[in-house]
């Protein structure tokens, strides 16, 4: 038996279900299994008369991307360009993707939540000759409040010397649109301003320091379980290692929802190409969609480009 990150009883990486005296009702158990057989995107197709569905049907796929084992390093390209800001730097570096010398630039502003989408946005760069830039900082949320880094558990003053660096150099040469992510992930040192009202208004206002046009990109959703782990202890029956889509969504997009009303820019958001389906699947295609909890492959983020340029040009 294992907790999730909330604190709820978990057996197999499902929750346990309530038992009333007379054990569960046959409704709960009903609705237990049409949630287990909705993992890969469908409740697959009933047998035919005298055949019965083969266990094989929910074993991990042997050509499985990327392989469980390289999963966990499966990510976006500036980690490996050393253009991802690691906890000491207050400077961003001049990381440019794309087309350096395409006539649209594009700039991506926020913390590792907003970088594991960059396999997608590099792609919608690419296919359309824009500059893209990149600002992006571990751990560091877009906002103008004292907050914490809880890997270190100490004042995390180079975040917001960096936020201020962003916003000199955005206002130094100004894209043409800049996308700004956040993490629900927020750590006020202050108690006031712990609260989703006092984090949405910090984001608003950074928001509105940016120059031109500006889309704020809701969070992405996050696994009940390791994916990784999960899948590697479950190759048989990979429906363990889903998430309720109730689960996945509580509290989703809270924070930016508000921040992006108060600032005055259009809030995006992917969440439901994510999670197709109830429970949201830990594998889509082929492909597995974490690399750990809350950080998504860059193999299947770079899946989702069609659907996100899609978004970006209902406010370009």
């Amino acid at each position: 038996m294992q907790r999730s990150a909330r604190g709820e009883r978990r057996l197999g990486g499902l929750p346990l279900r309530h038992r009333g005296r007379h054990g569960t009702s046959r409704i709960s158990s009903v609705l237990a299994v049409l949630l287990a057989l909705t993992v890969m995107g469908t409740v697959p197709p009933s047998p035919a008369a005298g055949q019965s569905r083969s266990s094989s049907d929910w074993a991990l796929p042997a050509d499985i991307s990327p392989p469980v084992s390289k999963a966990r390093r499966d990510r976006e390209r500036p980690w490996a360009d050393r253009c991802i800001g690691l906890a000491p730097a207050t400077v961003p570096r001049n990381c440019v993707y794309g087309n350096p010398n395409g006539s649209f630039s594009l700039a991506l502003v926020g913390d590792s939540h907003i970088s594991h989408f960059f396999p997608a946005f590099e792609r919608i760069a690419k296919e359309r000759g824009w500059r893209l830039v990149v600002m992006l900082k571990i751990g560091c949320p877009f906002v103008d409040m004292p907050i914490r880094y809880p890997v270190e558990n100490r004042h995390y003053h180079e975040c917001a010397t960096w936020n201020d660096n962003v916003v000199a150099r955005l206002a130094k040469s100004p894209p043409d649109l800049t996308v700004v992510g956040y993490s629900h992930w927020i750590y006020p040192i202050k108690p006031v301003h712990r609260t989703t009202a006092a984090k949405a208004a910090s984001a608003a206002r950074m928001l509105q320091r940016l120059p031109g046009k500006r889309v704020l990109l809701a969070d992405s959703l996050v696994s009940s379980v390791d994916v990784p782990v999960c899948l590697a202890a479950n190759k048989a029956d990979i429906r363990r290692c889903a998430t309720p889509r109730k689960r996945a969504y509580r509290g989703h997009a809270a924070i930016e929802s508000r921040a992006a009303r108060q600032a005055g820019v259009p809030m995006i958001d992917i969440a439901d190409r994510i999670c197709r389906t109830d429970p949201c699947p830990a594998v889509v295609n082929k492909m597995i969609v974490y690399r750990d909890t809350h950080h998504l492959t860059a193999t299947f983020t770079r899946t989702l480009w069609p659907d996100l340029a899609s978004l970006l040009d209902q406010h370009l």
